[in-house]
């Protein structure tokens, strides 16, 4: 959005300055939108506190050109013990192509937790909304 804003600005200056002048001129750019997308899946109702729950992205590729060095990291509470790596790797994602990654976690801690998941490509980032796990009370639990 910033560089989106930035080449607005200097297209606007260089009309400003042509039209002082009386002369015309050219600007010649190229926008980059950002194909990734990502998408979170969390338990629909309380977890058991010391019990495994498992958190589901999928990230998309809409671009019609590969990407490559494509990650996704779940984003939590300390309280949200993860079993597997928060960030996980996939490599290449084919053209308007989707990929899901998945965490098994745990909370000993009862709460509401706000979970998301950011993917990135390259150049590109994209951040899920945000999805609430609830943590049921519970007895002395471990994770």
């Amino acid at each position: 959005m910033r560089r989106l804003a930035l080449a607005c600005t200097a297209f606007a200056l260089v009309a400003a300055c042509a039209a002082q002048t009386g002369s015309t001129s050219s600007i010649t750019g190229h926008v980059l939108v950002n194909p990734l997308s990502v998408s979170l899946t969390v338990p629909a109702g309380p977890v058991k506190p010391g019990k495994e729950f498992v958190v589901k992205a999928t990230v998309s590729n809409a671009a019609s050109a590969e990407l490559s060095n494509v990650q996704a990291t779940l984003l939590r509470d300390p309280a949200i013990v993860l079993y597997d790596p928060a960030t996980q790797v996939l490599g290449k994602l084919g053209p308007r192509r989707s990929a899901k990654f998945t965490w098994a976690a745990c909370s000993a801690t009862p709460g509401n937790y706000v979970v998301m998941a950011r993917a990135t490509a390259g150049v590109f980032t994209a951040e899920s909304q945000g999805a609430l796990v609830a943590v049921a009370p519970g007895r002395s639990p471990q994770c």
